[in-house]
């Protein structure tokens, strides 16, 4: 058997392994509490990041849809100025064909006088 000593020696050590133990415990309690608080702050950035994320898609949507606008009424913007100026063209050119037209009749119109004013000077 044991003696009395030994058995102190013994009790004394298994506290000391118990304190040991719960010192450990308590340590991996602590490393596990901090990991936990990382965890949640780390979840927290992740939520905001997608968020963020969603906010920029929808940004990037509405700014797709506006150019896609845009473009459809420069395309609109530009067929019209397109169908302007070939209009402008036809204008100038039938202004052309009635300069000339009228230049063409005020030059007979000229030559029918001057015949008008021979004719009645013969007659005379």
């Amino acid at each position: 058997l044991l003696s009395q000593e030994e058995l102190i020696l013994i009790s004394e050590d298994k506290s000391l392994t118990i304190i040991d133990l719960e010192t450990s415990i308590e340590a991996l309690t602590s490393r596990i509490d901090s990991l936990k608080a990382q965890l949640k702050s780390a979840e927290q950035k992740h939520e905001e990041t997608l968020t963020q994320l969603k906010n920029r898609d929808t940004r990037v949507t509405f700014l797709e849809d506006e150019i896609s606008s845009m473009r459809a009424m420069q395309e609109k913007t530009q067929s019209r100025m397109s169908d302007q100026l070939k209009r402008l063209g036809e204008l100038e050119m039938q202004e052309g064909r009635n300069k000339i037209a009228r230049e063409a009749a005020e030059a007979k119109a000229e030559r029918l006088q001057d015949e008008l004013n021979a004719l009645l000077a013969r007659s005379e």
